[in-house]
C-alpha cells in the first residue's frame, strides 16, 4: 500500500468514526459525465453508512439510441432524434428517485439529482438538440414536479477539465459513450456552474476541482461533516420549497 493510499484509508476511517452519530442528510452530488460522481458516492456511503443512490444509466432504454449505437447512425443524428423522449424518461425516473430519497429515514447520497437533469435539458435546447416546442413541454413537466420537490440538504458539485473527463470516460469503457464531443462536455460544465449559482442561497453548496480526486476527497468528507453537524440545521428543508419560475 502506498503512502497516499494509507493516508486516504486513515482519513476515511477517521471520518467514519466522527460521522457515525451525525444526523442523516440528503446529499446530491452533481457534475458532468465522467467526473467521478459515482466513486465519491461510494466513498461517502462507506464512511457514513448512508444509502447510495445512482442515476439510472443501465435502466435507461434510450441511451444507445441517443448516442446513435442502436441504429448505427452518427451520434449527432441519434441525439437529435432521441433527446426529447430520453429527457422526459429521465425526468420522471429521477423524480421517483428524488421522492424516495427525501422520505428515507437513512441518509441518502444521490449520484445526479433531478436538478442536474435540467442541466442536460437546458443545454440540449440551447444547442438545438431539443426544439422550442419540446423544451416548452419539458419545462411544463418540470414545473409541475417542482411543486412537490424538496431541496437536498446539500449539493456537492464536482468539476474537471474536458480532457480529464474524456480520459475517465474512455477508462470506464461504456461503448455508448465513446466519441462524446468536447463541446458537449464543455456545455455541461457551464450548465453545472449555472445550476450552482441558482442553488446558492437555497441550500448549502460546495464545489471541488476533481482533477485529482485523492487531493480533494478529504475536503468533500469535511463538507458533509460541516453540514451534518450544523446546529442551525432545520428539517424545514425536507418540506416542499417553491422556487421562482425558471427563466426561458
Amino acid at each position: 500500500m502506498t503512502e497516499d493510499e494509507l493516508s486516504r484509508r486513515r482519513t476515511e476511517e477517521g471520518g467514519a468514526r466522527r460521522m457515525a452519530n451525525m444526523r442523516p442528510l440528503f446529499v446530491a452530488i452533481e457534475g458532468p459525465i465522467g467526473v467521478g460522481k459515482s466513486t465519491l458516492v461510494r466513498t461517502l456511503a462507506d464512511i457514513t453508512g448512508w444509502d447510495a443512490m445512482f442515476e439510472p444509466v443501465e435502466a435507461n432504454p434510450y441511451l444507445d439510441h441517443f448516442y446513435g449505437r442502436a441504429e448505427g447512425v452518427a451520434m449527432e443524428e441519434g441525439m437529435r432524434r432521441w433527446t426529447f423522449p430520453m429527457q422526459i424518461h429521465l425526468l420522471h425516473a429521477r423524480y421517483i428517485l428524488h421522492q424516495r430519497a427525501r422520505v428515507s429515514p437513512n441518509g441518502t447520497l444521490q449520484d445526479r439529482s433531478i436538478y442536474g437533469d435540467t442541466v442536460f435539458a437546458r443545454d440540449h435546447h440551447r444547442t438545438g438538440l431539443m426544439s422550442d416546442l419540446e423544451w416548452g413541454t419539458y419545462r411544463l413537466a418540470w414545473e409541475a414536479m417542482r411543486q412537490h420537490l424538496v431541496l437536498p440538504d446539500m449539493f456537492i458539485f464536482l468539476d474537471a477539465p474536458v480532457e480529464v473527463l474524456q480520459g475517465r470516460i474512455a477508462e470506464r469503457g461504456r461503448m455508448a459513450e465513446s466519441g462524446i464531443p468536447d463541446a458537449y462536455l464543455e456545455g455541461l460544465r457551464d450548465g453545472y456552474a449555472e445550476l450552482e449559482q441558482e442553488m446558492r442561497g437555497h441550500t448549502p453548496c460546495y464545489r471541488f476541482d476533481w482533477t485529482d480526486p485523492d487531493a480533494s476527497v478529504r475536503r468533500a468528507i469535511r463538507a458533509v461533516e460541516v453540514v451534518a453537524q450544523d446546529d442551525g440545521f432545520t428539517w424545514a428543508r425536507r418540506r416542499p420549497t417553491l422556487l421562482p419560475p425558471e427563466r426561458g
